[in-house]
């Protein structure tokens, strides 16, 4: 591979399959045709890491393959009508229907605004800040209220500061950051780990409304060392899978295989190390997710046929109890679901190439944290218990405040007489007191100090 590519003929806009061979005699090849599922072809410059990413006078942007015009010199035009050229080195296919320009920040701009993508990416950083906001609110109402303090809310909380700390990392990265910088591709290991722990406190979620359903309500599912377990699997696997592809990248990080984090964006950019560090992963704890609630839902139709004999023979608490873990069970339906079909439809976007697929996934991922506040939080029951919290809280500021306003106040009254009593013995008078004698006449008292 040459350091500066050698220009290739593409002339798939005139309907002939692109020529990916060299213009010019005995240089070697510096594309590859590449196949869409539809059978378009396209040419993709095998281009170096350091030419195509590693650039300090241009900006990387995305265009769509139809906006863009490519000359027979392999020139680069961003829109059919741009007088911007750019060089076979400042630009390559990213994917079927995508190219990666490198193009000075007013080029950027003004392709970012006039590209269609632009809408997707306030969509997406929009929902996103808001579910970020729905995940703050979840948390404080946590640490508020002790109550909501028990097994399964913890479980969930788990589960939200997962998300949170996956959704700012992404957030942060792609607006704050620059691609290719070292701080990007510690917020792309962040959220790499975080994505992660968010499915697999699904899967541990899953798995607890299994053992209570098996094991009846009220059994050891909320002990404190099952809590601890699950905290162990749920953190502890995601980061050995992030740090297997963190070593790949350091050992081979010009390997298909290798993450690539931070370059160009803040987020794994080899498709083969997504799809064996992000996607396998997550597609398996979706079928364990199934699996289990499969398995409740069995251990529930069992039980439904002793429901008349046991409304005999327990009393209403257990009956309140066993309706309650159902509704548990149905929000981590619900919630699967939602995070389950999110990157189903993000899979499907990138693989097929279908712009429509993007939208349900930027407005199902951006609606998880709004989902989990709406689920566990926004509730009127956990709205009455943070506003006793809050009223609790301001009912003994204003208390300490009066209390302290009377010390203050009785303090300054004595410091007050002492200093009266200080003057007079400084300058050698007596206090006069007054007293009343019993005829009512009124004497001088002398008392000196």
């Amino acid at each position: 591979i040459r350091a500066r590519p050698t220009p290739w003929s593409w002339t798939s806009a005139t309907g002939r399959r692109p020529s990916c061979r060299p213009r010019r005699p005995g240089t070697s090849a510096v594309a590859t045709r590449s196949t869409n599922r539809w059978g378009t072809a396209a040419c993709r410059p095998a281009c170096p890491t350091d030419v195509c990413v590693r650039r300090d006078d241009c900006q990387w942007t995305r265009l769509r393959r139809d906006q863009v015009r490519v000359r027979d010199d392999s020139t680069l035009l961003p829109s059919p009508d741009s007088e911007v050229e750019l060089r076979p080195d400042r630009w390559h296919m990213d994917g079927p229907g995508a190219v990666m320009a490198c193009m000075s920040p007013p080029q950027a701009d003004f392709s970012a605004a006039l590209r269609p993508e632009g809408f997707e990416n306030v969509l997406s950083t929009v929902l996103l800040l808001v579910s970020v906001l729905c995940l703050v609110l979840h948390v404080v109402a946590y640490a508020l209220v002790p109550k909501l303090r028990t097994g399964p809310s913890r479980l969930v909380l788990c589960l939200a500061v997962s998300v949170l700390v996956a959704q700012g990392s992404f957030v942060a990265g792609g607006m704050f950051l620059e691609p290719g910088s070292t701080l990007c591709s510690a917020f792309a290991v962040v959220s790499h780990a975080a994505h992660l722990a968010a499915f697999f406190w699904m899967n541990v979620m899953a798995m607890d409304v299994q053992r209570t359903f098996r094991r009846g309500v009220g059994g050891s599912s909320r002990a404190a060392s099952a809590f601890l377990s699950y905290s162990a699997y749920a953190w502890l696997a995601p980061a050995l899978l992030v740090a297997a592809a963190s070593t790949l990248q350091y050992l081979e990080p010009e390997s298909a295989w290798s993450p690539s984090y931070g370059t160009p964006y803040c987020w794994i950019n080899r498709p083969l190390s997504l799809i064996a560090f992000f996607g396998a992963p997550v597609l398996l704890l979706l079928l364990a997710n199934t699996a289990f609630f499969l398995l409740t839902a069995r251990s529930i139709h069992l039980t439904t046929k002793q429901t008349k004999v046991a409304r005999r023979s327990v009393s209403s608490g257990g009956v309140s109890g066993a309706s309650g873990e159902r509704g548990r069970l149905a929000l981590y339906v619900k919630l699967a679901v939602v995070f389950g079909l999110t990157w189903v439809f993000g899979f499907a976007a990138a693989l097929t190439g279908v712009q429509a697929l993007w939208y349900p996934f930027i407005v199902l991922c951006g609606l998880q944290g709004a989902f989990i506040f709406l689920a566990f939080t926004f509730k009127r029951s956990v709205l009455r218990m943070v506003r006793d919290r809050l009223c609790a809280k301001a009912a003994d500021r204003r208390r300490r405040r009066r209390s302290t306003s009377t010390t203050l106040t009785a303090l300054h009254s004595t410091l007050s007489a002492s200093s009266s009593a200080l003057a007079s013995v400084a300058t050698g008078r007596a206090m006069p007191a007054q007293t009343a004698s019993p005829k009512g006449v009124q004497k001088p008292l002398l008392r000196r100090t």
